[in-house]
């Protein structure tokens, strides 16, 4: 992805607020802020791209013999934050797939996430901290140090 591709395309769902976090195991503890992202048709193309790479029938093509466009199935988009214990921010787009069945159920596959290299991961963060100001009031860090407060209190609890 190229610096011009990540510009204006990452989309906060506002009616869902951030949700903070954390994970704790045997290599580590870190907290973590889950962001539900809109379908921009960026994210939908990268996801649809990967999705033929994998060598899986697309979810949005066009039919020939119905000549119109058929739509199998939806995604639902996340950036994950997380604040490793390098002490640096790490971003992460993930997304799932839901199949559509024959029956009309929507099935849901395997989650998958859109690498970011150090550089689009900077600019991502920016945008999502410039949207969770706008809409929610609080900066992404203000939302990883709640999480990381809940860290710390459920490992005092866990030591006692």
């Amino acid at each position: 992805m190229s610096r011009r591709n990540l510009e204006g395309v990452i989309q906060i769902d506002a009616k869902v607020p951030p949700c903070g976090g954390f994970v704790v195991s045997k290599a580590g503890s870190y907290s973590t802020v889950t962001i539900c992202l809109k379908g921009t048709s960026f994210l939908i193309n990268s996801a649809e791209y990967r999705r033929a790479r994998a060598g899986l029938k697309r979810f949005c093509f066009w039919d020939y013999f119905e000549e119109e466009y058929v739509i199998g199935g939806y995604y639902e988009f996340s950036a994950e934050i997380t604040d490793i214990p390098r002490n640096r921010n790490e971003v992460r787009i993930s997304y799932s797939s839901f199949r559509k069945d024959e029956f009309g159920d929507y099935n849901q596959e395997k989650t998958r996430s859109i690498s970011l290299k150090p550089y689009e991961q900077a600019i991502v963060l920016k945008q999502l901290d410039d949207q969770c100001r706008e809409f929610f009031g609080k900066s992404c860090e203000e939302y990883l140090a709640d999480a990381k407060k809940r860290l710390n209190k459920y490992l005092e609890e866990d030591e006692s």
